[in-house]
């Protein structure tokens, strides 16, 4: 299998954020097929240029540990 540039990979992250909403770090590790680590990193890197908005919680009310959700933000939007 051929590896994704770091930018198709964010274009893939931006996609799926604007047809599904907000969406947790560990969702779009299953939905996009690749580890967690390079999720958490192509998603700080949006949001330095805010076209996402990261969002910390402390508990998830559905497993009760802590979590990132992942919102794109309207300059994502137009972004895309």
């Amino acid at each position: 299998m051929k590896k994704r540039s770091s930018l198709e990979l964010k274009k893939q992250i931006l996609k799926h954020l604007s047809k599904h909403g907000e969406t947790s770090l560990k969702m779009l590790e299953i939905k996009l097929k690749t580890n967690f680590k390079s999720i958490k990193i192509q998603c700080e890197d949006l949001s330095f240029f805010k076209l996402v908005e990261l969002i910390r919680q402390d508990k998830n009310p559905n497993t009760g540990r802590p979590a990132t959700l992942v919102k794109i933000t309207n300059r994502g939007k137009e972004f895309i």
